[in-house]
């Protein structure tokens, strides 16, 4: 009997390990992947959005502008 109960407690602590070698890995995966959409996406603004969307933006988020026109 004991020794069942000690082989349980080895399959389970190897569970466990097994369990947080994995939720490390996802979380490494998770902050590449923020790493990578850090980035944002391009956004097709009018003259007037401009100081709305641009000028009075927080000071951590940077832009690139590229004026066109129609």
């Amino acid at each position: 009997m004991k020794e069942k109960v000690s082989r349980s407690r080895i399959q389970d602590r190897e569970e466990r390990k097994s369990l947080c070698f994995d939720r490390k890995k996802r979380l490494a995966e998770m902050k590449e992947t923020t790493k990578i959409l850090r980035f944002g996406s391009m956004v097709l603004i009018l003259g007037y959005d401009f100081i709305r969307e641009v000028s009075q933006a927080p000071s951590d988020v940077w832009y690139t502008v590229k004026k066109f026109a129609f």
